[in-house]
């Protein structure tokens, strides 16, 4: 690893721990801008400092903040200004806020291009090289798919693989049949059906609530997902199964965007991507930390069988061929690439 990437690992792993007492709806409030600089509201769309995103954008706030010596001036929310993760693609696109994430499986409904990392069986998700190569590649499409809807898309790295997490305490995959579980992008959908479990589509404000009432009995997301529902100590068993996980972008309203000279736009452009470039890194490593905590709180975390990753690959065949449907022409030249650099590994 490189000095340069090893003290910006170092640098946000200092502000993770720094910023790791604030409870949810707490706001880390930057300094007063300077009269002739600009000050933005930046929703991360996560209610915990812990996971890679949030890591990620309290550094890079701050590292824009030094280097346009105050004249940008980033204040970071952790789920606090009301603007689904869902909804970034319209509340970008209509300049609502200055930036938010963008998280390609929740914006499928809006922008599907932005979802094909995250389809099950495309992508293996240990190559983590593999990973990043097919993401520098199919870059430029996804910048261009956002622009197009006033959006400007920064930097991006895949996270962690999805998992089913359950309440209920189980030693294999097929004691799931029946159950109802909180599944919320198309893949998911489909993940869900293919383990004989029915898919229930609730608001992720409301999980928390429906899973500790036991109107779900589970759920389908990333890690980040439980720790921002504050469910670690009431969830029983975690499967790690064979999906990769989201894509994770800045991503900045078009409308804001053309308000910065471009000496500041470099800078923001420079930081954004130089923080996504180590969240390949930094994610592998907070999953490490993740993990400690869930056998901690007791939770049982379960590798797939072989012949469970069948089932579940099986299940989930569909969901190349419904994504080409929903992109259009170009989804199946987007495959066919992903397809390509995969088989040359």
């Amino acid at each position: 690893m490189s000095q340069k990437k090893e003290k910006l690992l170092k640098g946000m792993f200092i502000f993770g721990a720094l910023f790791g007492f604030m409870f949810f709806g707490h706001i880390v409030e930057a300094r007063a801008a300077s009269s002739d600089g600009f000050r933005w509201k930046y929703e991360v769309g996560a209610r915990s400092v812990a996971p890679a995103p949030g890591r990620i954008t309290l550094w890079a706030a701050q590292e824009i903040k030094k280097r346009s010596n105050g004249r940008l001036d980033i204040q970071v929310y952790f789920g606090t200004l009301g603007y689904r993760i869902s909804n970034a693609i319209r509340t970008l696109g209509q300049g609502l806020i200055e930036g938010q994430h963008v998280f390609g499986d929740f914006v499928a409904g809006d922008l599907p291009l932005l979802s094909i990392m995250g389809l099950p069986g495309l992508i293996p998700k240990n190559s983590l090289a593999l990973q990043k190569k097919i993401h520098e590649t199919l870059y430029p499409r996804f910048a261009q798919a956002a622009l197009k809807r006033n959006i400007v898309l920064l930097g991006g790295y895949q996270a962690p693989g999805r998992r089913i997490f359950t309440t209920k305490k189980l030693n294999d995959l097929s004691k799931l049949k029946g159950m109802v579980l909180r599944a919320h992008s198309p893949s998911d959908v489909l993940l869900t059906k293919s383990v004989g479990a029915s898919p229930a589509d609730i608001a992720f404000t409301e999980t928390e609530m429906a899973i500790r009432r036991g109107t779900v009995d589970g759920i389908v997301t990333q890690d980040k997902g439980i720790l921002d529902l504050n469910l670690v100590d009431f969830v029983k068993t975690c499967f790690d199964i064979d999906m990769g996980g989201s894509m994770v972008w800045f991503a900045f309203s078009k409308k804001a965007w053309d308000t910065l000279s471009p000496e500041l736009q470099e800078i923001v452009r420079e930081v954004c991507e130089m923080a996504m470039d180590a969240g390949w890194i930094i994610t592998r490593i907070t999953t490490d930390e993740i993990y400690d905590k869930y056998r901690k709180a007791g939770m049982k975390i379960l590798d797939l069988t072989e012949d469970e990753k069948r089932v579940i690959q099986k299940g989930t065949a569909r969901a190349v061929d419904d994504w080409i449907r929903r992109v259009g022409p170009q989804g199946r030249e987007l495959v066919d690439i992903v397809k390509k650099m995969t088989a040359a590994q």
